[in-house]
C-alpha cells in the first residue's frame, strides 16, 4: 500500500522538477552588439563588420542544455574598410549575396565547460554550405541586462568562399576569426504569452 502511494508520488515531482526548470530559461532580446570577422590578404591583417545582424537566444547559464541560438547575418552588410575588397566579397566567388544573401547560425542544446563558460553545438550555414561548429561563449549579467561574447575561428574553404585563385592561401588566408559581442535584455513574461483567441 504505502509503495503504490510512493511511486506515483515521486513521478509527480519529477514532473514537477522538469517543469520548473524549463520556466527557468529566460528568453533574451539583443539591445546592441557588434559582429566582426578578422583575416589575412597577401599576409598583412585585416577586420570587417557585418552592420546588420540579429540574435534570437533562450538561455539559463543554470540551464544550458535547454539553449536555443538563431543568429541571421546580412552578408550584404559586411564592411572591411576596403571597396575592392568589400565588392568582391558579394561576388559569386565568395558570398554569392545575389542568390545567399543572409548566413544563420542555429544552435539548441548546450553544456558549461570547465573554465567557466558555455558552449553551444551550432550549425552555420553561408554560401549555401553547412557545417557543425561549436560555439563556445562567456556570459556576463549587469543587473537587468546580460552580454555574450565568443570568438569563433573558421575554415573559409569549408564554405567555399574564395574560390578558383582566390582559394591560394598565399592571396587571401584559411583561417578567419569571428568576433561576437552582444548585449541583451530579458524579455518579460507576458512578451511571449500569446493572445488568447477570442469568439464572437
Amino acid at each position: 500500500m504505502f509503495r503504490n502511494l510512493v511511486v506515483p508520488f515521486v513521478a509527480v515531482l519529477l514532473t514537477l522538477a522538469g517543469h520548473a526548470a524549463a520556466a527557468a530559461t529566460t528568453d533574451w532580446h539583443m539591445t546592441s552588439g557588434s559582429l566582426t570577422f578578422s583575416g589575412t590578404q597577401q599576409g598583412e591583417p585585416f577586420t570587417g563588420t557585418f552592420k546588420a545582424f540579429t540574435v534570437k537566444l533562450k538561455f539559463d547559464p543554470a540551464h544550458p542544455e535547454q539553449s536555443q541560438l538563431d543568429v541571421q547575418i546580412d552578408l550584404r552588410s559586411a564592411d572591411s574598410q576596403l571597396e575592392e575588397r568589400d565588392a568582391a566579397l558579394q561576388s559569386a566567388e565568395w558570398f554569392d549575396t545575389e542568390r545567399q544573401p543572409f548566413a544563420q547560425l542555429s544552435a539548441t542544446g548546450g553544456k558549461r565547460l570547465t573554465d567557466g563558460r558555455f558552449e553551444l553545438p551550432a550549425t552555420l550555414i553561408i554560401h549555401a554550405k553547412q557545417k557543425a561548429i561549436a560555439f563556445p561563449f562567456t556570459w556576463t549579467v549587469n543587473g537587468e541586462t546580460a552580454k555574450l561574447d565568443s570568438v569563433v575561428h573558421l575554415n573559409r574553404l569549408d564554405f567555399d568562399l574564395g574560390t578558383g585563385d582566390w582559394a591560394d592561401p598565399d592571396w587571401v588566408g584559411h583561417d578567419v576569426q569571428v568576433t561576437v559581442s552582444v548585449t541583451f535584455a530579458a524579455m518579460p513574461p507576458e512578451a511571449n504569452v500569446k493572445p488568447s483567441p477570442t469568439t464572437e
